[in-house]
């Protein structure tokens, strides 16, 4: 079957271990950099910003799978194997996704830097503001 190898940096990989052995139990999962076990083994990689050069060392690798909404911290490598590259789709990733857009969107559209800036220097001089309906958002990638 091949192990599956939890390459997490930034994050406590602890909460994807566990999901991952309870939905799997029978499968060989794998912590980096304490569990690596023999690389040859390693058939998939879940991944979040991985060191660049870490998964070019697991020679039977098949798939990368982000363990975030993108992929640019994996397709950003330039020592990948090739191999496919997949993200994954989760109904609350999506939710968040959203609302992160949408809290920039805003932010932007508000101006709330610059309020924040006329803030902190004790100033209110009022911007004018396009009606949101007045406005069109694209959204490209």
């Amino acid at each position: 079957m091949g192990a599956i190898l939890l390459a997490v940096t930034g994050l406590d990989p602890k909460p994807w271990e566990e999901r991952f052995r309870a939905l799997a139990p029978r499968r060989d999962i794998r912590v980096w950099p304490e569990r690596v076990g023999e690389p040859g083994e390693v058939a998939y990689a879940c991944a979040w910003h991985a060191p660049h050069g870490l998964l070019a060392r697991f020679l039977h690798l098949k798939i990368v799978f982000s363990l975030g909404a993108g992929v640019d911290h994996i397709v950003a490598d330039p020592h990948l194997p090739d191999v496919p590259v997949l993200r994954i789709v989760d109904a609350d990733l999506t939710i968040r996704m959203t609302e992160y857009v949408v809290l920039h969107v805003l932010m932007h559209h508000r101006r709330q830097r610059l309020y924040d800036a006329q803030q902190r220097e004790r100033v209110w001089r009022e911007h004018e503001q396009s009606a949101a309906n007045e406005v069109a958002v694209g959204v490209m990638g």
